[in-house]
């Protein structure tokens, strides 16, 4: 996935078997950067912001998916 914009970069998704045989791990690399001078000077100071922010963002995500997961589990969907 390439990225364009406030962020430049790529980032990459990786599939492989879990350690015990019966799913999958999922690992995606986000490889970006800033390009536009504003955000250069800004990055040093908002960096904790911006990671605390990226932080809840995804536990919300992995709660979502978590609950969606075991949703369709009860469904056997």
């Amino acid at each position: 996935i390439e990225a364009w914009g406030d962020l430049v970069g790529h980032g990459a998704w990786t599939f492989e078997r879990d350690r015990h045989g019966n799913g999958t791990d999922m690992t995606y690399d986000w490889h970006v950067r800033t390009e536009k001078p504003l955000l250069k000077r800004l990055a040093p100071i908002l960096q904790p912001l911006l990671k605390w922010n990226h932080d809840q963002v995804m536990a919300q995500g992995e709660r979502g998916l978590r609950a969606e997961l075991e949703r369709r589990k009860k469904d056997g969907s």
